[in-house]
């Protein structure tokens, strides 16, 4: 019988090689990006990491956590100024339930 550590180190490896074999089916834009509701409204940031693929569609501005890392938005004058005339947008998909 394996251990709870073990069978967690099994899912692990087995998501981790899944994560390897897909691509980015949304064309999500990496890291921070400025989201857009179908609607047009404008949702605030999002996140995409390629690494780990989690993708938060709105409210990043506080920081994300993933991949045992915080990622933040540039808080000085400058660096955030970049920051944003770089910024990509990214509009959500209409959805029809």
């Amino acid at each position: 019988m394996n251990s709870i550590d073990q069978e967690y180190a099994a899912i692990e490896a087995n998501a981790r090689l899944f994560n390897k074999t897909q691509t980015n089916p949304f064309n999500l834009p990496e890291g921070f990006h400025k989201v857009i509701a179908a609607s047009g409204r404008d949702m605030g940031l999002g996140h995409y990491c390629v690494r780990c693929k989690l993708h938060t569609k709105a409210g990043a501005e506080n920081g994300v956590k993933h991949c045992g890392r915080i990622d933040t938005v540039p808080t000085g004058f400058f660096s955030r100024a970049a920051f944003y005339f770089k910024l990509k947008t990214y509009t959500l998909p209409r959805v029809w339930n």
